[in-house]
């Protein structure tokens, strides 16, 4: 088993000094996989990748607060916090509901509570919520752009 589901499972019942959060961290095959991999982040795809790496790390335990995960999250955020949202086109259009929602939850995870205002601020705004609603975003989405 690896080390972060281990760390994740004895969270749930004891108290871990941050000695052994680190060693079980450090030891996680898991953890070094996703952030050890190269990604582009001038590419919607390659950011996309970098998003599910981050939304996966923000699942294990204390994991984001790593350096090496702080980075990859600071580089994100330079280029998918435009003026009206989250962006994998960096572009204020490229703003689509799903990755807003994910974004969100790995600012919220990750303690970026100026981030994590901003994502709730826009999914409360613009997210549909009921049937035959109108939306009131004026962005377009990837498939009119593409």
């Amino acid at each position: 088993m690896d080390t972060a589901l281990t760390l994740k499972k004895r969270l749930r019942s004891e108290q871990l000094s941050e000695a052994v959060i680190q060693d079980l961290l450090n030891r996680s095959e898991i953890v070094n996989q996703l952030l050890n991999q190269k990604v582009r982040i001038d590419t919607f795809t390659g950011l996309r990748k970098m998003e599910f790496r981050l939304i996966e790390l923000s699942e294990i335990p204390h994991a984001l607060e790593l350096e090496k995960a702080h980075e990859l999250l600071e580089q994100f955020i330079t280029v998918v916090n435009v003026e009206d949202g989250f962006s994998l086109t960096g572009q204020t259009d490229g703003v689509l509901a799903c990755h807003q929602g994910i974004m969100t939850l790995i600012f919220i995870r990750s303690g970026r509570k100026d981030l994590a205002d901003k994502g709730v601020e826009w999914i409360l705004n613009y997210q549909i919520t009921q049937r035959g609603e109108k939306c009131t975003w004026t962005g377009k989405d990837l498939y009119s752009r593409f």
